[in-house]
């Protein structure tokens, strides 16, 4: 377990899900944007349009790694990246969490 702030979270699995999409807060978009988007048929959750993207410094490991995944830059990644703690709020930001994170909460 992680102690992040007081609050108690389970430690990130390593599965790489949050690293598999890009992801653009509604709030962040004009309403012309949001009707393009929607147009064109993308995904949305949770306040957020989920855009299918792998993220190039995403290493997938063979299925008998107790992790399945790891980020090659791990100590230069983006700020979002390095703040998201698996929460849909961390920080005071507000996140896109995929269903599939075990740090779901």
């Amino acid at each position: 377990m992680l102690l992040l702030r007081g609050e108690t979270i389970t430690e990130c699995a390593r599965c790489g899900a949050c690293c598999e999409m890009i992801i653009i807060p509604l709030k962040m978009l004009s309403k012309r944007d949001i009707e393009y988007f929607r147009a064109r048929g993308l995904k949305e959750e949770q306040g957020f349009f989920i855009i299918p993207h792998r993220c190039e410094q995403l290493m997938t490991h063979s299925s008998n790694n107790p992790y399945r995944a790891t980020c090659m830059i791990n100590d230069k990644k983006p700020e979002t990246c390095r703040r998201f703690k698996g929460k849909s709020h961390s920080a005071g930001v507000m996140y896109y969490v995929p269903s599939c994170c075990a740090m779901r909460s």
